[in-house]
């Protein structure tokens, strides 16, 4: 898993910095999201 500093995030700003930071953090961390969805961003559609 990987370990970030707070160095690494000073360059957030805006909301949609945080989402894609935060889901590329889920991402990493092999997080099961269950109901046959394999990654962070897929929606029902």
């Amino acid at each position: 898993m990987s370990s970030y500093t707070i160095k690494e995030t000073e360059e957030l700003v805006t909301i949609l910095d945080f989402l894609r930071f935060s889901l590329s953090c889920a991402n990493d961390a092999h997080l099961f999201y269950g109901h046959g969805t394999d990654n962070a961003w897929r929606s029902e559609e």
